[in-house]
């Protein structure tokens, strides 16, 4: 007869717990993605930043869908980037554009919008901060409420 009785549970206990160890990390790692980064500036959340800007946007006609568009920084947080999203009967798209406005600076750019398909724009700030914990630069689009609406010119 052979006395190996004890080896089969030892052999069970570890891949029950290589299994467990394995699912757990799986989880773990698919429910990471649910989870927001978190992105700071100043020590405060992005969000909080957010909203303390203080910027004017406007939009002037400069030919067939060319649009002048010119953007102050009146507030004392430089803007990365803004995300403009234009709005039509029943469909919308957003263009980011990796413009910096400093403190108390102006801007002016051209941007061609289809006027027969979108009627306003919405202004979308981009700041850029530091991902909680590490030196990581992350851009971080301002929600809605802290956009401007336009309505686009004939």
């Amino acid at each position: 007869m052979q006395h190996k009785k004890g080896v089969t549970p030892i052999v069970a206990t570890v891949l029950l717990i290589g299994i467990t160890i394995t699912l757990a990390i799986i989880i773990f790692a698919w429910a990471r993605g649910f989870i927001a980064e978190q992105i700071e500036k100043f020590g405060k959340s992005a969000e909080q930043v957010c909203e303390e800007l203080s910027y004017d946007a406007d939009v002037v006609p400069a030919g067939a869908n060319l649009y002048d568009f010119y953007i102050t920084n009146r507030g004392n947080i430089p803007i990365y980037a803004i995300d403009i999203k234009q709005i039509g009967p029943g469909k919308s798209q957003v263009d980011r554009r990796t413009i910096t406005i400093a403190e108390g600076q102006s801007l002016k750019e051209t941007l061609t919008l289809e006027r027969a398909s979108y009627d306003t724009i919405m202004i979308m700030p981009v700041i850029l901060g530091n991902a909680r914990g590490t030196a990581n630069k992350k851009a971080y689009a301002c929600p809605q409420q802290y956009s401007k609406q336009i309505e686009l010119p004939l």
